[in-house]
């Protein structure tokens, strides 16, 4: 396959970000294009693509979204025609959507509600999980809290603790 070919295969989801990782080192032709001096806002600032590829947490679902975007842009810079594939990015909008305004989900909060989003058939029962998975992780002793900043709710070992006051 040649670079771009394998580039669409995970902007269309055929391919994982893990996977596609692991192929952009091994495959010297597809390393080279992606260290391209090509300006896509904001995944070139601190350099090239494969160095924003590279830094990426590859099992985040964040993660995932942002380089299928950063590569489906790449492509459009390219002219090559794709269809991006949309499920990572509409997850990720509807945990974020369920998620109450005095939290900010840690990321592998997000990523531990994507193992059991599998098992959401719809949007309804989805909510639903999403809500739970909160509402039983997120505990407050009395109200949920009240943020002067943005919401940094302390974690130790991926575990939310008990929020007092």
């Amino acid at each position: 396959m040649n670079p771009l070919d394998e580039i669409v295969a995970f902007v269309e989801g055929h391919t994982s970000l893990r996977d596609f990782v692991r192929t952009s080192r091994e495959n010297e032709a597809l390393g080279t294009v992606l260290e391209e001096d090509v300006t896509i806002r904001p995944y070139t600032d601190a350099g090239n693509l494969m160095l924003y590829i590279l830094q990426q947490d590859w099992s985040s679902l964040a993660a995932q979204v942002s380089v299928q975007d950063a590569m489906s842009q790449f492509l459009h810079v390219k002219g090559r025609d794709h269809t991006l594939d949309r499920s990572p990015l509409q997850i990720y909008e509807a945990i974020l959507a369920y998620t109450p305004a005095w939290l900010c989900l840690p990321e592998f909060f997000v990523d531990r509600i994507v193992k059991h989003a599998k098992d959401a058939l719809d949007r309804k029962s989805l909510a639903v999980m999403v809500k739970n998975e909160i509402t039983t992780s997120f505990r407050c002793l009395e109200k949920p809290p009240r943020w002067g900043q943005s919401p940094n709710w302390i974690c130790v070992d991926e575990r939310p603790l008990l929020f007092v006051g």
